[in-house]
């Protein structure tokens, strides 16, 4: 299992925003980092979206990042909360954790 970024090609919203997804296998979207309105470096991300082990959290409402900060943050968010649902299930299945890898 692999978490990767990928750029979004498209704009979303109405102030044409830049964006990135964060996901697993290029299958699973599991963050997403947005540009805060027009602003060159001002940052945010929301994770939660399809998986069922990471809650949602929105930092719209959070002191703006870096491009680079915000999707190390959305990152790790995703590792922890990953993590800790694949160990649950381990302790109950005996299934193996699968590994994270990279971004």
């Amino acid at each position: 299992m692999a978490l990767r970024w990928k750029k979004d090609r498209e704009s979303t919203g109405c102030i044409n925003q830049k964006s990135s997804t964060l996901s697993i296998d290029g299958q699973i979207r599991v963050a997403t980092v947005m540009q805060l309105g027009k602003c060159q470096d001002a940052w945010y991300w929301i994770a939660g979206w399809d998986h069922p082990g990471i809650p949602h959290k929105n930092t719209w409402k959070e002191t703006p990042q870096a491009e680079s900060a915000a999707k190390a943050c959305a990152a790790e968010y995703v590792r922890e909360h990953i993590t800790r649902h694949n160990a649950s299930r381990n302790r109950w299945t005996n299934s193996p954790v699968i590994g994270l890898k990279g971004d």
